[in-house]
Order: structure tokens, then C-alpha cells, then sequence
């Protein structure tokens, strides 16, 4: 996000544009929730489900096992960690890549 340019539009407005004038939307989801908006969701996640929304082609990339993910790299609140868990629920229910360990993948 710190590549976009200044504008008088709102961050999430922003982001739907790009959104609508992309081929494919990619998700890859770790162990941290990202950035929220006012409304509670992460940007990520709405931008998520904005191209979902949008009919955009979305590519998800799942990353297995979080526990082993350093503890710097995770969400520490409880809060959090519910909001990621929810989110990768939903980004797992469509077809979606698991990442096992950095070097491979393996569809789902």
C-alpha cells in the first residue's frame, strides 16, 4: 500500500479500483491478521472479499502448521488470532494452495 499514489480517495476505495482493473486477485495468508479498518475486518480481508464480490479470479495461498511460524511473525492477542483463524476458514473453502514450508506447494 505505501506504493499508491496520493489521492483524495479514501484507502479502501483505492484498493477496490486496483482490484477491479486487476486479471487475478492473490492472497497469501501467514500468521497475522493485517491492518484493520474502522469496520473491524483487515484490509486484507475485505479486499479479499471485494474481489470475490467482483467475479475476480482469486488465487489463495494457505500457510500450513502456524504454530510453526516464530511467535515475532503471529498475532499475539486472542482477538486477533480468532479474526485470522475465521479468515483462513473462508479462504480455504474455495480452491486455494497450502503452503507446507516456503519452497513447495501443494493444491488443495
Amino acid at each position: 500500500m505505501e506504493l499508491f499514489p496520493a489521492s483524495d480517495d479514501t484507502q479502501l476505495e483505492l484498493i477496490k479500483r486496483v482490484i477491479e482493473e486487476s486479471d487475478y486477485y492473490i492472497v497469501i495468508v501467514a500468521g497475522r491478521y493485517g491492518s484493520l479498518a474502522p469496520s473491524g475486518l483487515s484490509y486484507t480481508e475485505m479486499e479479499y472479499d471485494y474481489a470475490v464480490e467482483k467475479g475476480i479470479p482469486v488465487l489463495g495461498f494457505i500457510r500450513d502448521r502456524i504454530g510453526d511460524i516464530s511467535f515475532d511473525n503471529t498475532e499475539r492477542s486472542e482477538k486477533s488470532r480468532k479474526k485470522l483463524e475465521v479468515f483462513r476458514q473462508k479462504v480455504l473453502s474455495r480452491t486455494c494452495a497450502s503452503i507446507p514450508c516456503p519452497l513447495s506447494l501443494a493444491w488443495r
